[in-house]
């Protein structure tokens, strides 16, 4: 995948979000702007070749000063499909957010 191919689509007509993610993004305080945001400085970390009904990726951007965001996409070349979207935690992610932190159990 290709992170061009989701700035490309990512504007208010192209996007798509359930009422379902809209809630969750109220209640962690995540703005459609912070999205868009980090679709457009963001990079690709992980992606999801399998996923269903489209491949879809985990984007992670710095949208301010120390404040780093995830966003899961996927798309159909038409329309960009918001999964879900979070601050990572600091406790299972590197510093920079890119990477999981292994669990030395």
């Amino acid at each position: 995948m290709d992170i061009e191919q989701y700035r490309r689509l990512n504007s208010d007509e192209t996007i798509a979000i359930t009422n379902h993610a809209i809630m969750r993004f109220r209640e962690r305080g995540i703005t459609l702007d912070d999205i868009e945001l980090a679709i457009n400085k963001g990079r690709i970390i992980e992606e999801y070749p399998t996923d269903k009904p489209f491949p879809s990726c985990l984007i992670s951007a710095q949208i301010s000063r120390g404040k780093f965001l995830h966003v899961v996409v996927s798309t159909d070349d038409e329309f960009l499909y918001i999964i879900t979207s979070y601050w990572p935690d600091a406790e299972k992610w590197t510093d920079d957010f890119s990477k999981r932190k292994v669990n030395d159990l």
